[in-house]
């Protein structure tokens, strides 16, 4: 953000730390992104991107997501500035199956 003021920054993070982190150290990860965004470019909008449901249901990192996004979701009421919060109910494959990359 050195340099530039976008009027929207659009966030879709924390997917990647679901194996290594708790939902609270993801989400405080998240807060530390849009605090540094909001001092950076105070101007700019944030889109912030529910993490994706991903795996087969049942499974425990469903769990783990959807208790990342409630946190995440009750960001706006921490910053003066709005964040969209959006969350998604679809289901969605982050990575090609097997048979794919041999294509």
């Amino acid at each position: 953000l050195e340099g530039i003021q976008p009027k929207v920054a659009v966030l879709m993070i924390g997917t990647n730390n679901m194996s290594a982190n708790s939902a609270e150290q993801i989400a405080e990860g998240i807060t530390v992104i849009v605090k540094e965004i909001h001092k950076k470019s105070p101007t700019t909008k944030v889109l912030l991107l529910g993490i994706f449901p991903r795996g087969e249901k049942p499974a425990p990192v469903r769990d783990k997501i959807k208790q990342v996004n409630s946190i995440i979701a009750k960001l706006d009421d921490a910053f003066g500035q709005a964040i969209e919060p959006c969350h998604t109910g679809f289901f969605i494959r982050l990575w090609p199956s097997p048979r794919a990359f041999h294509r």
